[in-house]
């Protein structure tokens, strides 16, 4: 009697693992081998009938599917000779075989997982050594070579293995950032990476003690990297501060402090605006102003005078842009950024421009904070719209609504050319336009 052992099923650590057979292994083949040919044999005897196929052909697959180490494939081929072959030398050289391979993989699996494990401890031992940002290329490339070898053929062990070896990789690699920023003399930088390190929600390969003993609290905080917002001076030093600031607030959670509502979480939300816009200004983006107009000045945080002067700054910067002006139209020396709209809206009167003087108005008044549409320029638009349309008479009422309500001299000059072209153009419909006016405003008495 013997058991059968169709279908096949190997194990799951043989997932696509090349390897050489051994020892018990090839001498299991080797039986397999032998069985066919003498089943194939009983075959040829006369009134036999024949697989139809010679097992020479099923044992060279076998061997080629084996060399390969595709389980499917090895899966495929056995069961092809358990279904063609029927014999109890057959059958029980396969079970042999199947056993053989099962173990050989098991084998391969856990000599892999062995050697993560090694690695892993070896970066540990690598990191408190090393003293150059050098000192870890070796076992960097020594990581990346590991994770690339099989990439594709690897068991559920073993991918769950290499993905929990990634953040001890990038954990090297920050460690050697540090080092680097050692060595060209940026403390504060080493001192925010190390932050980072502290902060992570992953397993480390060195002990959390060490990362917080290396952190260095006596350095400076104005120097570089890790100025605060009261000692920026210029636009380009808002972003490195900002990261310095992130990292002091990443810390600070990661060590359950409740963060000063006054300080590091306002500061950044004072800055990352204004980097933002920045950024995307020098990038040549579209720049979203409002979130720079609508953010009041801070003033209960520290260093909110000089993000106040970066504001300044950066409107300065931006303004020419968003109100469409050329680009030889930039602030003077000095002028500060109400003196620039005043000027700006000044001249866009005296060249009858309307449009950048609108875009002045309402620019200034969405600097107050208040509605940028007012009933006078509400009003100096329908009279446009209403011109356009071919509608003098009441676009004449419209340019006198606007000059009734508060408006700026500009504007009102500017009224006032336009109130003149309708009359010139068209005086019977401006003759209409006043009388009617003039009606309204006298009234039944």
């Amino acid at each position: 009697m013997f058991r059968s052992i169709f279908p096949i099923l190997l194990s799951s650590a043989l997932a696509n693992t090349t390897f050489a057979l051994s020892e018990p292994g090839e001498a299991a083949k080797q039986e397999l081998h032998a069985a066919i040919k003498t089943e194939d044999e009983s075959r040829a005897k006369p009134g036999a009938s024949g697989s139809g196929r010679s097992g020479l052909a099923y044992i060279r697959n076998l061997d080629e599917t084996t060399k390969q180490g595709n389980k499917q494939q090895i899966e495929y081929s056995l069961n092809q000779i358990a279904e063609n072959y029927r014999s109890p030398a057959v059958s029980q050289a396969l079970e042999k075989f199947q056993t053989a391979l099962n173990l050989e993989a098991k084998e391969l699996e856990e000599a892999e997982l062995a050697r993560i494990d090694s690695l892993l401890t070896e970066v540990g031992e690598v990191i408190r050594k090393a003293a150059k940002p050098k000192d870890l290329d070796a076992i960097l490339d020594k990581m990346d070579k590991l994770g690339e070898s099989r990439s594709e053929r690897r068991s559920e062990k073993l991918s769950a293995a290499y993905q929990a070896m990634r953040p001890t990789r990038q954990f090297a690699a920050s460690w050697q950032d540090y080092l680097q920023a050692l060595a060209s003399g940026s403390r504060n930088k080493a001192n925010q990476i190390l932050r980072n390190l502290t902060s992570t929600n992953t397993s480390i390969p060195v002990p959390r003690s060490l990362v917080i003993a290396l952190i260095d609290e006596s350095a400076s905080p104005s120097a570089g990297a890790g100025a605060m917002p009261q000692e920026i001076k210029e636009l380009d030093q808002m972003a490195p501060v900002l990261r310095h600031l992130r990292a002091m607030a990443m810390t600070d959670r990661a060590n359950s402090s409740t963060p000063d509502p006054l300080g590091t979480e306002w500061s950044i939300l004072a800055l990352a605006p204004l980097d933002k816009a920045y950024q995307d200004f020098k990038a040549g983006l579209p720049v979203n102003l409002d979130l720079i107009l609508q953010q009041g000045d801070p003033q209960t945080i520290t260093g909110a005078s000089a993000i106040a002067g970066l504001k300044a700054k950066l409107l300065l910067l931006l303004l020419p842009r968003h109100l469409g002006l050329s680009q030889a139209a930039t602030p003077k020396p000095g002028e500060t950024v109400a003196q620039f709209l005043d000027r700006t809206e000044k001249e866009a009167g005296e060249r009858g421009d309307d449009t950048t003087c609108i875009r002045v108005i309402e620019t200034r008044l969405a600097l107050k904070s208040t509605s940028p549409i007012t009933p006078g320029l509400a009003a100096f638009r329908a009279g446009k719209a209403r011109e356009a349309a071919g509608q003098p008479l009441l676009a004449a009422f419209s340019y006198h609504a606007a000059l009734k309500s508060e408006t700026s001299l500009t504007l009102a000059a500017l009224i006032g050319r336009r109130l003149d072209e309708i009359e010139r153009t068209h005086p019977e419909e401006y003759k209409q336009a006043l009388e009617r006016i003039m009606a309204q405003e006298s009234g039944p008495r």
